[in-house]
């Protein structure tokens, strides 16, 4: 859906177009200068039981 057809949806708060409106605007201006951080919640469960395990053999 384009930035203006937002302002002519119907059923929805016209407070919550504007600021959703604004805040994809500000995006469009100033866009992210990284990309996303992403991480694998299975890797990430590995290293906690890796580490309890090292943490409970001393």
């Amino acid at each position: 859906m384009a930035l203006n057809e937002l302002h002519h949806a119907k059923g929805h708060d016209p407070f919550a177009q504007q600021e959703i409106a604004r805040a994809a605007q500000s995006v469009i201006e100033y866009p992210p200068m990284q990309k996303g951080a992403s991480f694998n919640l299975e890797s990430v469960k590995q290293q906690i039981e890796k580490a309890m395990s090292l943490h409970h053999a001393n």
